[in-house]
């Protein structure tokens, strides 16, 4: 039997509606299931197939949609067609639901305080999952295939979504206006686009997701975009890309473009880039600008696009016996203070700006009234001689550089005698290249440069 128009209103609270795995079919008019402001209502177990919308539960709270196979259904628009629309309303429940091959997109939730767990929302053609409500929490949904965004934010803050799988799309996960919301643990690879793509969204955390595998080949549902692992773009502000605690940092590699990148504005500031295993990708590890290498400049007088961050310069390194010792400098703002990070790497990239494949570890610098900070950093781990080390430099306000170049730079000789002392020596060279033996070795460089 074939359903013209809406085949199922619900009309009072504390209803349950059972399908026992029960076919609805529509003529691609009405709705399959409709719900307008009814409470604590449960919809499972339906098969809902051809309306222009499949199930559509408006400014309703308490409520769960279970285990309900929902596709083929041709509306468009969010709230106005697809297979599972909640517009309005709080504390509701989306779980094990397969919501496929909907024409708009797959499920659609502006409520708030609602869960979305375990629901599949694959080979949509517009958005596989839609949030643009606050405070909700997405855990182990699918969203692939789509010609759209996998997992879409729009305008919805405080959400958490984790171990959520976004492949195979135009975009993995894209956040629009969205702020304070966290992404943890999830996959965007494989991509035809961004896996990651923060637009005008400003406080995200990203943490622990593994971000590969993002190559444009042909249409994605947007115009210009290309295979950034995770895109920041148009002011997007003060996000953190990875973290300190064990499992916070991303993987992101194998992409089609850089591993990050972050343009557009010079709003875009204090995004912070940490710990992550970036490796492999076909430009850089960090773009910032999205003009390739960005040369630093003298006191880091520039202000375009992520404040354009100097990145540290990496004199020396050595490993023996399990201790890795690196020494570089930083010409950054004057009396100001960085943390630097170290990675190492198995290849070198191609440009001599490396990427950052494994963590080593960090130190804090701060530089002097002159600029200047040169630093030695010792570290219990070993670099393979195959290996070479990059650095990163993120200032007090949480702003990240571009990566170091893995080549070490011939360093300056020291000119006076007062470099040498505590300690200074350690951290300079001759000309030729060599270390200082001690100050004493130091001083008689300065007083006979020999």
């Amino acid at each position: 039997m074939v359903c013209s128009g809406t085949a199922i209103t619900i009309g009072a609270d504390s209803i349950t509606l059972d399908g026992a795995g029960h076919r609805i079919t529509g003529d691609t008019t009405g709705g399959g299931i409709e719900n307008s402001g009814y409470n604590y209502v449960t919809v499972k177990n339906c098969i809902v197939t051809n309306f222009n919308h499949g199930i559509l539960f408006s400014s309703c709270s308490h409520s769960t949609v279970d285990s309900n196979t929902v596709s083929l259904n041709v509306g468009a628009g969010n709230a106005g067609g697809g297979g599972i629309l909640f517009p309005g309303g709080s504390n509701n429940s989306l779980t094990n639901n397969t919501v496929n091959s909907n024409l708009s997109g797959g499920i659609f939730v502006s409520s708030s305080f609602s869960n979305l767990t375990s629901n599949t929302a694959n080979s949509n053609p517009g958005i596989g999952i839609d949030i643009e409500g606050s405070n909700n929490v997405i855990t182990s949904n699918t969203a692939n295939s789509g010609g759209n965004a996998g997992l879409k934010i729009g305008g919805g803050h405080n959400n958490v979504f984790t171990a959520n799988t976004a492949n195979f799309n135009g975009v993995g996960i894209f956040l629009y206006a969205s702020d304070s919301n966290t992404l943890n643990s999830n996959n965007a690879s494989s991509n035809n686009g961004y896996g990651i793509w923060l637009f005008f969204s400003n406080s995200n955390i990203i943490t622990g997701n593994t971000v590969n595998s993002n190559i444009t080949t042909g249409s994605n549902g947007y115009t210009g975009l290309n295979g950034d692992g995770i895109f920041l773009f148009f002011d997007s502000s003060n996000n953190i890309v990875g973290g300190t605690t064990p499992g916070a940092g991303n993987t992101i590699a194998f992409n089609g473009h850089n591993g990050v990148q972050v343009v557009e504005g010079q709003g875009a500031t204090g995004n912070t880039i940490t710990q992550n295993s970036i490796f492999s990708n076909a430009l850089l590890g960090i773009d910032l600008g999205g003009d390739g290498v960005t040369p630093n400049d003298p006191c880091d007088a520039d202000n375009n696009g992520h404040d354009n961050q100097n990145y540290p310069v990496l004199y020396f390194v050595s490993s023996s016996g399990g201790m890795t010792t690196i020494i570089g400098a930083l010409n950054s703002t004057p009396s100001t203070s960085f943390t630097i990070e170290f990675f190492s790497n198995d290849v070198g990239d191609p440009s001599t700006f490396g990427e950052g494949q494994t963590f080593i570890g960090s130190k804090p610098v701060t530089t002097g009234a002159d600029c200047n900070v040169t630093f030695i950093a010792v570290f219990p781990v070993t670099v393979l001689a195959s290996q070479v080390v990059t650095m990163t430099a993120t200032n007090s306000s949480g702003t990240t550089s571009e990566f170091s170049s893995w080549v070490p730079s011939p360093p300056p000789p020291p000119t006076n005698v007062n470099q040498c002392k505590n300690g200074g020596w350690q951290t300079l060279f001759r000309t030729n290249g060599t270390q200082f033996k001690n100050q004493g070795d130091c001083i008689q460089y300065v007083n006979t440069g020999k």
